[in-house]
């Protein structure tokens, strides 16, 4: 019997990786890895989610973005999980806040220790929480504006969806004068200058006797959207009789009137 050279080898160990939803981790699956061996995990969220936490071994190593394993002498496991915020709903509020706002996600906390919650910047009052919704009440804001929903647990730090809530009020709108004076019909104008933070649906004028009417007087409309509009008729009139008149803009807040 004859015998080819002896060459020794030893097997490989293994490190199991795994991601959970909303992200991936490279390289995948089972790893072999030669004893003494240095392997380096990549860990990617998805687009709008972050890291929430990396076990290796069943221990936690943070939120981390990347872990190497050196000097491999026995076989590991890591894993790693997302967390990220799915939808906002409504995704606009009142400035004046009392909106209920429902943030629904990944990972949003352990279900009890969700400590702070932010529209804006602006403090919202949390009503009830599990891992995946969180429902609050808006604060009160100062200004109109567009910004991040931030929810801070004690176990995942802050989760951000950006510009994820708008605080809007009523549009801001000028009347721009009148021409073409009949006994009977006038023709007017305005400007919506700007929306309040929320698509104008409606504009116009208001006109009748008395100073500061309001579309419960007479109304016409004239479009949507904010800049000039020019060409509102205003009929009916009584000859020889004072009017006033003013631009209006509505949106989802309600009318505006101002008075130029």
């Amino acid at each position: 019997m004859a015998y080819g050279a002896d060459i020794p080898f030893k097997t490989r160990y293994t490190v199991t990786a795994s991601a959970g939803p909303h992200g991936t981790i490279m390289p995948n699956g089972i790893v072999a890895v030669a004893e003494g061996s240095n392997v380096t995990f990549t860990i990617t969220p998805d687009t709008g989610y972050q890291v929430a936490s990396v076990l290796v071994d069943s221990g936690s190593v943070g939120a981390t973005n990347g872990y190497t394993f050196d000097n491999v002498t026995t076989n590991h496991t890591i894993s790693a999980s997302f967390a990220g915020i799915s939808s906002v709903s409504p995704s606009m509020g009142l400035l004046l806040g009392g909106t209920t706002v429902t943030i629904l996600g990944t990972n949003l906390g352990n279900g009890t220790d969700v400590t702070n919650v932010t529209l804006c910047g602006v403090p919202a009052m949390v009503v009830t929480q599990n891992i995946s919704a969180v429902v609050v009440q808006s604060g009160p804001a100062m200004v109109p504006t567009n910004g991040d929903v931030v929810v801070r647990s004690a176990g995942y730090g802050n989760i951000i969806r950006t510009n994820g809530f708008t605080y809007y009020t009523v549009p801001m709108v000028v009347t721009r004068g009148v021409a073409n004076i009949t006994a009977t019909n006038a023709v007017g104008g305005g400007e919506v200058v700007w929306d309040g933070g929320d698509p104008v649906t409606g504009r116009g004028l208001c006109w009748g006797t008395a100073t500061n009417p309001t579309v419960s007087d007479s109304a016409a409309a004239s479009g949507s959207g904010t800049g000039v509009f020019a060409g509102v008729v205003m009929t009916n009139l009584s000859a020889g009789t004072p009017y006033h008149v003013r631009a209006w803009a509505s949106n989802t807040t309600g009318v505006a009137q101002i008075l130029a």
